[in-house]
């Protein structure tokens, strides 16, 4: 089955959500990323999401002077997670991230479990396949 616009989030989420613990060094947050080959992670736990560490945090606390090694993921997590749920569309997904300006979202369940993680990267191809149409 091909994907576009009008699939289903649960059809283009193919990553498990990384989640880190609040404590965690920024140091270690980019060593996770860099394992994963990802852009971002949870901050909390499958149940309960305290925030989001993306590399935008990670380089704006390091501009702002932070030691990479006694920063925590708490201290430079963004709070106000926007999240979507595995039956939005890719269409409601990608306009929401363009419109707030984020690449990564989690995939919560109507419970508010954590059951994935969607990136831009994500949702390009269904877009660019449904651009094409008729």
């Amino acid at each position: 089955m091909t994907s576009t616009v009008w699939s289903r989030v649960n059809d283009v989420a193919t990553r498990e959500a990384v989640i880190v613990p609040p404590e965690i060094s920024l140091r270690k947050v980019a060593d996770v990323m860099a394992g994963h080959d990802i852009g971002a992670v949870i901050v909390g736990t499958t149940r309960n999401v305290l925030g989001i560490v993306s590399e935008r945090d990670i380089v704006a606390a390091l501009a702002a002077g932070a030691d990479p090694d006694q920063a925590t993921a708490a201290g430079a997590m963004s709070v106000a997670v926007v999240s979507v749920r595995p039956t939005d569309t890719v269409y409601d997904a990608a306009v929401d991230m363009l419109d707030l300006g984020i690449r990564h979202v989690p995939v919560l369940d109507v419970r508010g479990e954590v059951l994935g993680m969607v990136s831009v990267r994500d949702l390009l191809r269904p877009l660019m396949t449904g651009s094409f149409e008729r």
